[in-house]
């Protein structure tokens, strides 16, 4: 009897361990106070939206992680940008590859001028 127990339990356990794994690919979000970056999965299709009217734009972009170099790099060919009015105008396609280490880039330029940005890791 306690052969069995073992075998179920290290089955269910593989079967959970594989259930989570980076490979399951799903939208992703990140959102602030000032905006927000959604990732689609369909399509791989990307979205910035600024959530506040107060002239500063919001800039996002897509960085990939490379292990050897312990780096992000930009992955994206394009800067999406929507700015200074509430809404959603700033939208990209860009293919992911499957496995590969993503994060969203979401920026916005303060008053003097310089970026401040926030992150959010996601794989495909």
């Amino acid at each position: 009897m306690p052969r069995r127990t073992a075998a179920i339990a290290a089955a269910t356990t593989a079967f959970a361990l594989g259930a989570i794994g980076p490979a399951q690919a799903a939208n992703t979000t990140l959102s602030t106070s000032w905006g927000s970056m959604t990732h689609i999965d369909s399509g791989d299709h990307f979205k910035v939206c600024d959530t506040r009217v107060d002239g500063f734009a919001v800039t996002g972009g897509v960085q990939e992680y490379w292990p050897l170099q312990g780096t992000w790099h930009e992955a994206s060919p394009w800067i999406l940008v929507d700015g200074g009015d509430a809404g959603c105008s700033g939208e990209g396609d860009f293919n992911v590859e499957e496995g590969a280490k993503y994060r969203l880039k979401l920026c916005l330029a303060n008053h003097d001028g310089e970026p401040g940005c926030v992150y959010k890791v996601f794989y495909e």
